[in-house]
């Protein structure tokens, strides 16, 4: 994950559930899920009562990491409700929709005969 272009350290996570929360965040494409449901994936085996709060605290985490100067409002990047969380795609760039829009692109200009400039493109997609 880069943050302002920056390749973020596996130490400023301080743990997998944290990426793991990005990553389940980032799935969603900036619509919401729900906080039982991330509490399931995230600690399948644990009871729900205890995993509320721990989300709470793996929030505060990600959110430190992704602005660790505090610049923003914390929900600047990752909004929450009572019902959920989810990035905001105002602020925050998912590198895989960027890959589709890509891929997306060098479809329509295999279609439209442009195979050179397709190929070229799918290539950067592939790197």
């Amino acid at each position: 994950m880069r943050i302002d272009g920056s390749e973020v350290p596996l130490s400023a996570w301080r743990s997998r559930q944290a990426r793991t929360l990005v990553k389940l965040l980032a799935a969603r494409r900036g619509r919401p899920i729900g906080r039982g449901e991330l509490c399931e994936a995230l600690w399948p085996d644990d009871d729900p009562a205890r995993t509320g709060h721990r989300l709470s605290v793996l929030l505060a985490t990600v959110r430190s990491v992704f602005d660790p100067g505090r610049a923003a409002a914390p929900d600047h990047l990752i909004g929450a409700d009572g019902k959920g969380l989810w990035l905001d795609l105002r602020h925050v760039a998912v590198d895989a929709d960027d890959l589709l829009a890509d891929a997306d692109a060098a479809f329509l200009l295999l279609e439209t005969g442009e195979q050179q400039r397709a190929e070229e493109i799918l290539r950067d997609v592939d790197r």
